[in-house]
Order: C-alpha cells, then sequence, then structure tokens
C-alpha cells in the first residue's frame, strides 16, 4: 500500500492511514474532510488535489455547497442550507419529542406523540424533509384525514408545523411549507346542563354503588372538572369552612396543577355537596394519606405531602380504582357540566 513517504503530497492533502483527507479553509473554519472509498494511490492523489482546486474556485466565487461535496459530513448542518442533512420526517419527529417532553404537559405531550405515531409517521416517515412541499401536505389533510374532526386534524397540523419550523431554523429547508397552511375552522358545541328534574332522576337511581352515587351527586353542585374531581384530597376539604381547595388535577395517571392559574380555586360548598362529601367520609375519609408528586406548569415537579384524592377509593380498590368512576361520569355528562 502506498504510503505518504512514497507520494509527494499537494499542499491540502494528507495521507491518514489508507485514506485520503483533504484541507481548506471555509467562513473562517479548518475544514478536514476524508474523501471515502479512495485507496491512497498516485491517481487519487491527483484526484482529491484537482477536487481541492474545485472546492477553492467555489468558496472563491460564493458557489460551494458543503453537502453537495460532503453530505454526511457533521459539518454540512453547518454551512449548508436544504443539502444540510439527508433527515427524514420520522428522525425530525422524534427529535422534536423528545424537546417537547420537558416544555409541554404530560397529557399534551403524550397527544402529539399519539398522533404523530398514527398519522404522520406512517405517511411521511420516510421521506426527506426537504421533499415536503405545500401541495403534499394541504392534499394529506384535505383528503386522507377528513374522517377525523377539525380538531384532530389542527392537532396533527401541530406536529408538521413543530418539525417543519425546526427544520427551517436548523437550514435544512429554505421554506417552511406548511406556514401557508391555516388551521379548519372548529365548531363549538352549545352547552347542554342537566335539568334539575334530570338530575333528581339520577341522584335517585336505585344502585349497590353508593361511591359512585356521592361523587356524582357531589360534582352537581361543584362542577369540577373531571381531572380536577379525581385528584381531590380530603386535605382540600374544610367541611367547618364550608369550602374546597381546587389545587390539583389527575390527567393520563399523573398528578398536575390545573390547567391554567385562574382554576387554582376555593369554591364555596352548597348544602347537597357537603352532604354528599359526609356520606363519603364513612368510606374513605379514614383511609392513610400518601405522597403524591405533582407536575407544576414549568414541568418541575414537587410533593404534596399526606394528599389522598378522595375518588380513589369511591369505588375499593379491588374493583378498578377510578377508571370506573371516571367512566360512569362521562356517561351521564353532558357538555356544561364538565370538561
Amino acid at each position: 500500500m502506498a504510503t505518504s513517504k512514497q507520494h509527494k503530497l499537494p499542499a491540502g492533502v494528507e495521507v491518514r492511514a489508507n485514506s485520503i483527507r483533504i484541507k481548506f479553509s471555509y467562513r473562517g473554519q479548518w475544514c478536514r474532510e476524508t474523501l471515502k472509498n479512495l485507496d491512497v494511490t498516485t491517481g487519487n492523489i491527483n484526484f482529491a488535489k484537482g477536487k481541492l482546486a474545485s472546492i477553492k474556485h467555489e468558496i472563491a466565487t460564493n458557489g460551494f455547497d458543503y453537502a453537495s461535496h460532503f453530505p454526511e459530513s457533521k459539518r454540512a448542518l453547518v454551512f449548508s442550507g436544504p443539502k444540510a442533512t439527508r433527515k427524514t420526517v420520522e428522525v425530525a419527529i422524534d427529535e422534536w419529542l423528545e424537546i417537547k417532553k420537558t416544555k409541554v404537559a404530560h397529557s399534551t405531550y403524550s397527544g402529539y406523540k399519539s398522533k404523530a405515531n398514527a398519522h404522520v409517521k406512517p405517511k411521511f416517515g420516510d421521506l426527506l424533509l426537504q421533499d415536503l412541499n405545500f401541495t403534499m401536505i394541504e392534499h394529506w389533510r384535505t383528503s386522507e384525514l377528513l374522517s377525523l374532526k377539525n380538531k384532530t386534524i389542527n392537532e396533527i397540523m401541530i406536529v408538521m408545523r413543530g418539525i417543519l419550523k425546526a427544520a427551517k431554523a436548523d437550514r435544512i429547508i429554505d421554506y417552511n411549507p406548511s406556514s401557508d397552511i391555516e388551521n379548519l375552522v372548529v365548531e363549538h358545541v352549545v352547552p347542554d346542563p342537566f335539568t334539575r328534574s334530570e338530575i333528581n332522576s339520577i341522584l335517585n337511581t336505585h344502585t349497590n354503588r353508593i361511591q359512585e352515587l356521592n361523587m356524582i351527586s357531589f360534582n352537581f353542585w361543584t362542577g369540577l372538572r373531571i381531572s380536577e374531581l379525581i385528584a381531590l384530597s380530603w386535605k382540600d376539604v374544610d367541611l367547618k369552612k364550608g369550602i374546597i381547595k381546587v389545587r390539583r388535577a389527575k390527567v393520563k395517571s399523573k398528578y398536575k396543577i390545573p390547567k391554567t392559574r385562574d382554576s387554582v380555586r376555593d369554591i364555596e360548598l352548597l348544602q347537597p355537596a357537603i352532604e354528599a362529601l359526609k356520606e363519603q367520609m364513612r368510606y374513605s375519609y379514614n383511609i392513610p394519606a400518601v405522597d403524591v408528586e405533582v407536575i407544576q406548569r414549568d414541568n418541575k415537579k414537587f410533593f404534596c405531602i399526606n394528599c389522598f384524592a378522595i375518588s380513589d377509593y369511591f369505588i375499593p380498590p379491588s374493583r378498578l380504582g377510578f377508571s370506573i368512576i371516571y367512566a360512569s361520569c362521562m356517561m351521564i355528562a353532558r357538555e356544561g357540566v364538565t370538561d
């Protein structure tokens, strides 16, 4: 095998072991790139000399694109534009989700991940970011996603906009094709609260699931979100003052601060709500309290000491916990009563 000692190397051409490397200055930095699949021969050294001369000419005439010469180089992402990287949509989604994981609520992150895996990756996952265009995305949105609700489609587009915004910031693409795609109109359902007659019918239903009935009765007179209701602790209840303190919610099995600052509130209890709590005390008031981890709005965590969600034991633990309560409540709830 030929070595550098056997060849007079041109300036800027180097031999390292069994490979040829060229060295040049670009944007104030010295760059060294190995020419792949070239053995150390006189002919290949002359080829490297010619390539180096071509690169220097392109640099001098402002026509040099790093990625065109070295598409797999780490420096290509730094120095080039659309051809800087051959990153696929799937890789871009995984990177975007990893960042979002620390910036948004767990439930929001789970929603992004679910929609990315169910809709975006199967359609575009193998494509390069620079191969996406406006027509492709808009046709997919208005045809293949047509069976979904507009709200769901808009949420899917959050993922698309996110990865393309990042790609433009990284100079992988010059134009973000999702920037000209507007959200679809979402029709909001008019609330239809229970009437007093309907409430009485529900509460007078014969059942041996008394704890569920206590929970439903309590929430008729407080209007808590389901997530707030199942995170309520006896520590939050002051029957002497007739108030409850809403301090946390439980979403996808994780405790968190309520969704808005105004949602952290004290609620003055009406007498029927107080009676429902007194009835529930027989079932869960004396259960030992536990410490729970609560996620703050900045996605940091703190521990709520001696908290225990009242509704976790509306049904004894041997009977599937609060999931049945949640399902039962949602079956009878209407828009305007709970979220």
